[in-house]
């Protein structure tokens, strides 16, 4: 597998991304560490974890993860980690409350991980909901705690997150 860079970081990723986020719930632990052995084996450095699932199976397959990095003396500077916050469509959020939300979601994800950051933390966020002047400034503390390196957004307009460029001081 070869790597290729990740839009503008300084991530270099596996032109594959092994989604980890059901592994508790589809193997057991030897067939899931087989699973990221042979990923890795052939040159897989990108995984995503903490998708589109429950939050036990969330969890679970995070954990399992976190553990075998453990065990198998993996590197973190040898994986790309990316997991995903899902931010309900709740109009009853404040700024502060979003922020503490995402914050909270993130280190529950690093806990789960057993990592002191992940690399791309992506946001699944409503745009009817929030504003992204909102969402950069729930996102932007993760960057400079060093909690993330890097956020992207789903569900939210291209055109939106063009607009970014142009807030004040560098949002």
């Amino acid at each position: 597998m070869k790597l290729v860079p990740f839009g503008r970081t300084d991530l270099a990723v596996s032109n594959l991304c092994l989604d980890v986020s059901n592994l508790a719930r589809i193997a057991d632990k030897r067939a899931a560490y087989d699973i990221l052995d042979t990923f890795c084996a052939h040159g897989g450095n990108f995984m995503q974890a903490g998708a589109d699932v429950n939050a036990t199976d969330r969890a679970r397959s995070d954990s399992l993860l976190g553990q075998w990095m453990t065990d198998r003396d993996i590197m973190r500077n040898e994986l790309v980690l990316t997991t995903k916050i899902i931010v309900p469509a709740d109009d009853s959020f404040t700024r502060e409350s979003l922020r503490r939300v995402v914050r909270e979601a993130c280190e529950d994800a690093l806990r789960n991980l057993q990592v002191d950051h992940i690399d791309v933390l992506l946001c699944e966020i409503r745009p009817v909901v929030f504003s992204l002047e909102t969402l950069l400034a729930a996102l932007s503390p993760l960057i400079a705690d060093g909690k993330a390196r890097h956020f992207g957004v789903s569900r939210f307009p291209a055109h939106r997150l063009h607009a970014a460029r142009w807030l004040p001081n560098g949002q």
